[in-house]
C-alpha cells in the first residue's frame, strides 16, 4: 500500500459494517412488528462491534420502530433518512460519502422484502460491487407472496450479494 493510498485511508471512519436498516416504521408498515425483535438483534450486535447504522425510512410512513430508536438513542455511529422511492442505495451513499465511512461489507434487513429491500440490494450491489452485502432473511418482512422470489433473484442475481 502507497503512502498516498494508507493516508487516504486514515482518513476514513472504518467500522466492521454498515447495517441498513429498511422501512421499519410499524406505523406505515405492519409487517415490522413481526420481525422488530431479529432487528433488535442485529442492531444490538452491530452495536457491540461498533458498525455504522443507517435507517432507511419511506417518506410519510412514521418513524423507526420506537423499540429500536431507544436502542440506539445514544448511540454515535447511526444516520436515519427519508426517502420516497423503493431503492434507498443513492441517499445511503451519500451518507457514506458524506460521514467518510470505509466500507467492508454491508448487513441489511427490514421490511417490504419484494420491493424495498431488493430495489435497495439491487442499487447497493450496483454502486459498491466489490463490497460483501449480506441480507439477513430472518430480519425480513414483506408484503405478499413474491418474497421468496425477491430473496431467491437476491441470492442467484447479484455477484456480491447473499441471503443469509
Amino acid at each position: 500500500m502507497s503512502k498516498r493510498q494508507s493516508n487516504r485511508l486514515a482518513q476514513k471512519h472504518i467500522h466492521p459494517y454498515v447495517l441498513c436498516i429498511i422501512d421499519m416504521q410499524p406505523n406505515g408498515f405492519v409487517n415490522a412488528n413481526c420481525i422488530v425483535d431479529d432487528v433488535i438483534t442485529l442492531v444490538k450486535e452491530a452495536i457491540l462491534v461498533k458498525s455504522f447504522i443507517i435507517l432507511c425510512q419511506y417518506y410519510r410512513c412514521g418513524e423507526t420502530h420506537e423499540k429500536i430508536r431507544q436502542l440506539i438513542q445514544d448511540y454515535p455511529y447511526k444516520e436515519y433518512f427519508w426517502h420516497r422511492k423503493n431503492d434507498k442505495s443513492k441517499p445511503f451513499q451519500e451518507i457514506i460519502v458524506r460521514r467518510n465511512i470505509f466500507i467492508r461489507e454491508i448487513k441489511v434487513c427490514g421490511v417490504n422484502t419484494e420491493y424495498c429491500v431488493k430495489s435497495t440490494v439491487h442499487g447497493l450491489a450496483n454502486k459498491f460491487p466489490n463490497k460483501s452485502i449480506k441480507v439477513i432473511e430472518k430480519a425480513c418482512n414483506g408484503t405478499d407472496l413474491t418474497v421468496s422470489s425477491a430473496l431467491h433473484k437476491m441470492r442467484t442475481f447479484y455477484r456480491n450479494v447473499m441471503v443469509i
